[in-house]
């Protein structure tokens, strides 16, 4: 045991300080383009496990962009991502996927030749019986799916579209979930639906970002961030952003 010049017990060093983890998503400084115009400029953002973050704004706003640059289908001009502190940027959109990035775009785009079951199967990189099991598990989470289970996709409504394209985004188990646009053309009472399962699909451990026009879904976000040519003005908790309209709408629109 080592002791002072005066004889004393020396004090142990401190312990280190704990390093926290890194966000599920960091976004810093992020740029894309398209074509040869600017959409998305100097966009910075994190989201945290099991949080739920609505990036309103209106059309044109470089939501989808933005979107489509995390998932990988388009180049981004500047910047970082990161999914859990690994950096995305430079990534195929397949290895993406395998990282744990689950993506249902605008339009819902599901296969419209192929049932319900099929468009679920086709995307799952599992083995038969756990395929069948998430299969079942999306099932639960969207009850209006099983009677629909052998119905052509193109066959289905609007609304059950929209829960298979979600179902499909999580059959390989993302940790971050990106929606563009999942509430467009859906009747009020399946918006509210659909906002219920999308907090459980959060509670479950996911990340959710919904890029949306619909300021609706600032009844299920943590956080909100407001895009207004193609830069995010405003980052804040979205209860405090839905008391005051008139501010979010400034940040929506400008003025």
């Amino acid at each position: 045991m080592s002791t002072t010049g005066e004889g004393a017990v020396a004090a142990p060093p401190p312990a280190p300080a704990a390093v926290p983890p890194p966000p599920r998503l960091a976004v810093s400084g992020l740029c894309v383009d398209r074509g040869a115009g600017r959409v998305v400029t100097d966009a910075t953002f994190a989201a945290e496990g099991s949080e739920i973050v609505a990036l309103l704004g209106v059309n044109g706003a470089g939501k989808s962009t933005l979107l489509q640059a995390l998932v990988g289908l388009l180049p981004a001009a500047a910047g970082s991502a990161a999914l859990d502190g690994r950096p995305l940027l430079g990534l195929a959109p397949e290895r993406r996927a395998a990282l744990g990035i689950g993506y249902a775009p605008e339009g819902r785009r599901v296969f419209p030749a192929m049932s319900a079951r099929d468009n679920l199967l086709a995307v799952c990189r599992a083995d038969a019986a756990e395929r069948r099991r998430r299969v079942e598990a999306v099932y639960e989470l969207f009850p209006q799916l099983p009677p629909k289970d052998r119905t052509l996709a193109w066959q289905l409504s609007g609304g059950q579209q929209q829960m298979l394209a979600i179902g499909r985004a999580l059959m390989n188990l993302p940790r971050l979930l990106l929606l563009d646009e999942p509430t467009l053309g859906l009747a009020p009472a399946t918006i509210d639906h659909l906002l219920e399962r999308l907090t459980w699909i959060a509670a479950s451990g996911t990340t959710v970002i919904i890029a949306e026009q619909n300021a609706a879904i600032l009844a299920v976000a943590a956080r909100v961030c407001v895009m207004r040519v193609g830069r995010i003005v405003l980052d804040e908790d979205a209860t405090h952003a839905a008391g005051d309209r008139q501010r979010l709408e400034r940040a929506l629109l400008g003025g």
